[in-house]
């Protein structure tokens, strides 16, 4: 595949991107410190529908970004955009293609970057059976450009698995999920890069007392020895109420399930364990459809290992100002001691123009909530905060949504209000579901402005 390179012109849905070099404020400075939009960044060839920012991912100096509509290689077939500072600080675009994308793919629904590899989801891909799924991995040549260089797919791949629907990456690390696939119990695959560079498939997880529609799968997270997997519609304690399971690598490098995470207060319908970002020795699953806000207010949970290295849940994290139908914590990401979830149907700018939440650690170990991100110009049905990704220093925030039901796969309207299907919708920056992206800076306020209040900020554009 031959990369496209350009800078950022427009978009097709939304992002947006959060740089900070620190999160704990100056002791002494009055005004406090928090985000501040800074820039719009735009897909140069943004079309209506494209909904870009479906899925985000953030590295040191890099973001990727999911167009999963995107029709360059037929309707629905997907892109990705990667998105590099020069050494002038512009951001540069590259959009990537699967080399034999075809209409429907949906290259573009999962997207993970970690150093000079990236790896991006087409759950859709008909690759030997229709809606097998595939994923394509792309690294950084040394001349900067991003080459494909390899397609993955399960080594017992069958129809309706839609593997790729999950993916992250860490190192020599791939795991990427299949909620639809043993049976639509759901299973996660890993794949370790080898002595030549070659990504090889070295086992197949599953969960221990894995049941039908489960959706195991449906989220993953990585790091050097631990993998989470969420299954969000498993039935213990109640139908749909969900969970997720830790495996952690033995001695003889096999990855082997260790514990399965529920929530305290689980009940019927909570969906814990739709997204599951771990640290290593911090696991925050997300419960998107939890009600102690409201119907469907969601919330995340924190788990941190204990002595005897077992992780316990030490708090339950909701947002200040949540309100029923928020659906706090579809997505959440991690980073040290700080962690952003988003409620992507959170109406401070409008019906269902989203949010996100920052939540530090502070000294006694309690995560404190800091700051709420909203877009300068958010409005009605942008869902602002569908997805989101952390690094120490950077983070995105996507505004393009395609909530799903991971077995059927399909990205519309549901038949009941407690589903994991909405429509998909987007910012329209650029026509109808198109969108745009936003740059936050970590800043210090002078006295009279407190974090949160953007009335007086002004946004740059370079």
């Amino acid at each position: 595949m031959m990369p496209h390179s350009a800078s950022l012109l427009a978009a097709s849905a939304s992002l947006a991107l959060l740089l900070a070099p620190g999160l704990t404020p100056p002791e002494g400075v009055g005004g406090g410190t928090g985000w501040v939009e800074t820039q719009k960044l735009l897909a140069s060839d943004g079309a209506a529908g494209d909904e870009f920012g479906i899925s985000v991912s953030v590295t040191t100096g890099a973001l990727v970004v999911g167009a999963y509509f995107d029709d360059d290689n037929g309707t629905d077939s997907g892109s990705a955009y990667v998105f590099e500072r020069d050494a002038g600080g512009t951001w540069v675009e590259t959009k990537l293609l699967a080399s034999d994308g075809e209409a429907g793919d949906e290259f573009g629904y999962a997207v993970s970057i970690s150093g000079h590899d990236l790896v991006v989801g087409a759950w859709e891909d008909d690759a030997t059976f229709i809606r097998q799924g595939s994923v394509y991995v792309f690294r950084r040549d040394p001349g900067g450009a991003w080459v494909e260089t390899q397609k993955l797919l399960a080594s017992d791949g069958e129809e309706g698995d839609i593997f790729g629907g999950s993916v992250s990456l860490s190192g020599d690390v791939l795991v990427v999920g299949a909620a639809g696939g043993n049976g639509e119990t759901g299973a996660a695959y890993v794949f370790e890069r080898d002595g030549g560079g070659v990504w090889v498939e070295t086992q197949q997880l599953l969960a221990s007392d894995g049941q039908d529609f489960d959706n195991f799968g449906t989220s993953v997270s990585v790091t050097t020895d631990v993998i989470v997997v969420g299954a969000p519609e498993d039935d213990a304690p109640g139908l749909d109420s969900g969970s997720a399971y830790v495996f952690e690598r033995d001695g003889g490098g096999t990855w082997v399930e260790t514990q399965k995470l529920l929530a305290s207060d689980g009940a019927a319908s909570d969906i814990f364990g739709v997204s599951v970002p771990t640290t290593g020795d911090v696991i925050v699953v997300g419960a998107v459809f939890d009600d102690d806000n409201g119907t469907d207010s969601g919330s995340a949970y924190v788990f941190e290992r204990d002595g005897g290295g077992t992780f316990v849940e030490t708090q339950k994290v909701l947002a200040s100002d949540g309100a029923a139908g928020d659906n706090f914590g579809y997505s959440v990401s991690l980073s040290g001691d700080a962690l952003v979830a988003g409620a992507w149907a959170h109406d401070d700018n409008g019906t269902d123009s989203g949010s996100a939440y920052v939540f530090e650690r502070d000294g006694g170990g309690a995560w404190l909530e800091t700051q709420e991100l909203l877009a300068s110009d958010g409005a009605e049905g942008d869902f602002f905060g569908s997805s989101v990704s952390m690094t120490a220093d950077a983070l995105a925030v996507g505004t393009s949504l395609g909530i799903f039901h991971p077995v059927r796969g399909e990205v519309e309207p549901r038949s009941d209000s407690r589903g994991l299907v909405r429509a998909a919708r987007g910012h329209d920056g650029n026509g109808a579901d198109a969108g745009s992206a936003y740059v936050f800076a970590f800043q210090l306020f002078s006295d009279g402005f407190e974090s949160g209040d953007t009335s007086a900020w002004s946004s740059t554009v370079p």
